[in-house]
């Protein structure tokens, strides 16, 4: 524009014409904006537009996540009866190589279901961590995480010391501590994020009539925010010691950790040092906060659904795996002995250790699966990994001793009489 003596208008036109999407399409608002007499009047309508499409899009993957969970947790439990089926078969096919299909077919199957999951999903991010000023919660869970790693190999040896599902409860309490504190950072941002919309409207409010940063959070702080209320005598605090109230916001941002306050003062604060009407600034964002805050409350009851089905069906699949593994040994003992009879031999070993890996895969995967239903922090992948790897073991542990009690003297007095 300057060089060429064009007027904004046309320059943004012409740039917008080389670039592609979606570079072009924000050029293309902006020649509108440059062009009309009532930029304002324009705004306003783009966003109104802007939200209205979100909008639909987030209830469309909201009813998405609610279809594709009850097909996720229906397709995991048939895929164990494929298995127990499979398994179960070789004793009259002959054809040991049916338990290794059946292994392959159902973790490709769960697997496709899980990136499907994860194709619907909206992205929606939570956590804003700065390198600089990490929160209290997030360093206490980089502490833990080396630990969580470090106990694999003690849990090993359990697994083979002991057995499987001693494993998995002592794998699963140590996973639980990082996740433990990955929850109560989450939760954090949640009640943060739940009361800055009060925050950023009366941050607003008061900065018009007064001006003056370090007047307006002095004002604010009189209002109940929850969590909140300390981060926010803190930035007072900073402001009187004559820091910037860029920077003073910037440090807010960090220690709430939260993407939301992140965005929203970058916008604050931009929008008032170009000459914004910081009253109009803080009711619009604070808005436009309220309806984020709306569609995330609506995923989360429904993702809450979906946790509950996860949580009840792990234990379930690994009871009806231990099951299987039981009855295959005891076809393979009693029925392949008998005279005048050929029965196939089935591979009890293969599908002990197959059941290991499944299970072991079933958790990672539905950990994975609860964190993309209910978005948030990534962190709270370990801690469901950790309360399904307990899960499974007490299942285990439990449908043991349930046979053995039940079948165990009946099926071994029959073994002695074939």
């Amino acid at each position: 524009a300057k060089k060429f003596g064009y007027g904004f208008t046309k320059a943004t036109s012409q740039i917008a014409a080389t670039v592609k999407a979606p570079l072009k399409d924000i050029l293309v608002r902006c020649t509108e904006i440059f062009s009309t007499t009532n930029p304002k009047g324009y705004l306003e309508l783009e966003a109104s537009t802007m939200i209205e499409e979100y909008s639909g899009y987030y209830m469309r993957a909201i009813e998405s996540i609610r279809v594709l969970g009850g097909i996720y947790s229906t397709f995991q439990s048939v895929t164990v009866f494929i298995i127990m089926t499979l398994d179960i078969l070789t004793v009259f096919m002959a054809d040991p190589d049916m338990v290794y299909y059946s292994y392959a077919i159902s973790t490709c199957a769960i697997l496709v279901m899980y990136l499907g999951l994860k194709a619907v999903v909206p992205k929606d991010v939570l956590v804003h961590m700065d390198k600089n000023y990490p929160p209290k919660l997030y360093r206490m869970f980089r502490l833990c995480l080396p630990i969580a790693i470090a106990c694999i190999a003690p849990a090993f040896l359990i697994s083979m010391t002991f057995s499987p599902a001693y494993g998995l409860i002592f794998y699963g309490s140590v996973l639980i501590l990082p996740g433990f504190f990955a929850h109560r950072l989450e939760s954090f941002v949640y009640k943060v994020d739940e009361h800055y919309p009060a925050f950023i409207k009366s941050l607003g409010e008061n900065m018009a009539s007064t001006s003056s940063l370090k007047s307006a959070l002095s004002y604010v702080l009189y209002m109940e925010l929850g969590p909140l209320k300390t981060l926010l005598k803190r930035v007072l605090a900073r402001v009187k010691m004559g820091i910037s109230n860029e920077k003073s916001l910037s440090i807010l941002s960090s220690e709430a950790a939260s993407h939301r306050v992140h965005t929203t003062n970058k916008i604050f604060v931009d929008a008032v040092n170009y000459g914004g009407d910081p009253l109009e600034v803080g009711k619009m964002l604070g808005n436009s906060c309220v309806k984020f805050l709306e569609f995330r409350k609506r995923r989360l009851s429904v993702a809450k659904s979906f946790e509950v089905v996860v949580l009840v069906l792990q234990p379930i699949t690994v009871a009806l795996l231990i099951i299987l593994t039981f009855l295959c040994r005891f076809f393979s003992q009693s029925l392949t002995s008998l005279p005048y009879f050929t029965f196939g031999q089935i591979p009890v070993p293969v599908i002990e250790t197959g059941n290991i890996f499944l299970i072991l895969f079933m958790t990672a995967i539905n950990a994975l699966g609860l964190r993309e239903a209910k978005g948030g922090f990534w962190g709270k992948i370990i801690l469901y990994g950790g309360v399904l790897l307990v899960l499974s073991g007490a299942a285990w542990l439990g449908s043991d001793m349930l046979m053995d009690l039940a079948f165990g003297q009946l099926l071994k007095g029959f073994e002695e009489i074939v």
